[in-house]
């Protein structure tokens, strides 16, 4: 089977503090005793683990329906409330039931 990445952080969400080319700088606290503690790094560099969301049953088969149905659910969700939040004035937006 082939992992694919799996954000704990959305990229959705990530993209909310890139620059205009869409990349921000990341600090690495594993460098941060040498010169070069900081990256310019994409949403989708960071902030995920190879197959994270794939869960297997007692025979070793995987199944990936956690990611592909309910994340992609929620984050579906968040993803339009997080939007509404970026896109409106502070003084303009207004929690609602929905969002």
């Amino acid at each position: 089977m082939s992992y694919r990445k799996n954000h704990y952080i959305p990229e959705f969400y990530l993209k909310n503090f890139t620059n205009d080319d869409n990349h921000f700088y990341v600090f690495d606290k594993l460098k941060r005793y040498k010169n070069c503690s900081f990256d310019y790094k994409s949403p989708g560099q960071i902030c995920f683990e190879m197959g994270r969301n794939i869960l297997f049953n007692e025979t070793k088969d995987s199944n990936d329906t956690l990611e592909r149905v309910t994340y992609n659910y929620f984050d579906g969700l968040h993803h339009e409330t997080i939007k509404q939040l970026v896109e409106s004035d502070i003084n303009e937006f207004r929690w609602t039931e929905k969002n």
